[in-house]
């Protein structure tokens, strides 16, 4: 870790990684540890290729690694479907104005 280890030389040990291409004929990823950050703690810079776990769906699946994240034994795996309830509820009303541009309503 480049002196003196803060958010600052962090950033660029990441920005280093992330702008590596990742060799094809390895897997499309790359994990760097990273130590001598200040106040004794450590960091991971990881880099995943796109065709493996879009930016959100990475995040969820990085938020499982972290400290404070629920376990995966209480995660429920596959999501169970939705039910009419609660596909319902998040249905707009059906009596809602169409935007100004959009298609005439039917009568």
């Amino acid at each position: 870790m480049p002196s003196p280890g803060d958010e600052a030389a962090l950033l660029e040990v990441a920005a280093a990684s992330a702008t590596h291409p990742l060799p094809r004929d390895r897997p499309l990823w790359s994990v760097t540890v990273v130590n001598g950050l200040t106040g004794g703690r450590s960091a991971l810079v990881l880099v995943i290729h796109p065709v493996l776990a879009d930016g959100i769906g990475g995040l969820a699946a990085l938020a499982l690694l972290i400290d404070g994240a629920l376990l995966a034994s209480k995660v429920p795996f596959p999501t169970p479907p939705p039910t009419t309830e609660n596909f319902s509820s998040t249905r707009p009303p059906r009596d809602f104005a169409p935007s100004a541009g959009g298609p005439p309503a039917s009568d």
